[in-house]
């Protein structure tokens, strides 16, 4: 992966700029590109400078959320486009969802074969489970907090400051979000 300034190149395509400005970014490569569905696929068919045949990871957050979305077609397609176009046969796929619906049984046994693995956060298998589930590690530590709107902020603050030395993860609805969220924590760690 390519490094900048000590940090991974990632680049983003997700509609909200010129497709000019995308191409651009993607004509210079990026090790990790993050994508909304509608515009990756967009880019997948009319982008010629978009190289993917060394790709080596698939990642779909939130995968049931896009297929209640209305997603799947566009999901199967990018699945597909980039399957074919990959020289790595093997180029992991990652389906994380909250939910196992009928719908993500129907992509997952579509794209991911009889070979793939559920990771289970509870440790719970899943119903129809094809293999045993793969449990996170007891050295993990989740912690979650329900609070109103008003308090979450505060509430995210005081639990990261329990634990200044631990490596988090913080997982937000929306890209809007995250990007706040991130703003908001670089400037407080660079005083």
């Amino acid at each position: 992966a390519r490094l900048a300034a000590g940090r991974l190149v990632v680049g983003g395509v997700t509609g909200g700029e010129k497709k000019k400005s995308e191409k651009a970014r993607l004509r210079k490569g990026v090790p990790i590109l993050v994508a909304t569905p509608g515009r990756l696929l967009d880019h997948l068919k009319s982008t010629a400078c978009l190289k993917y045949e060394r790709l080596e990871w698939l990642v779909l957050d939130e995968v049931d959320r896009l297929l209640d979305l209305g997603f799947g077609p566009q999901i199967n397609e990018i699945v597909s486009a980039l399957r074919r176009g990959a020289t790595s046969s093997r180029a992991t796929t990652v389906l994380v969802t909250a939910t196992i619906t009928s719908a993500l049984e129907a992509l997952a046994s579509k794209h991911l074969g009889g070979d793939r693995v559920l990771v289970s956060v509870d440790g719970a298998p899943a119903p129809g489970a094809p293999t045993p589930p793969v449990t996170t590690p007891p050295t993990l530590h989740q912690t979650h907090a329900i609070v109103t709107l008003k308090l979450r902020l505060p509430a995210l603050c005081a639990m990261l400051r329990d634990r200044p030395a631990a490596k988090t993860l913080v997982f937000a609805n929306t890209c809007a979000s995250s990007a706040f969220h991130a703003a908001l924590f670089q400037r407080d760690a660079a005083r």
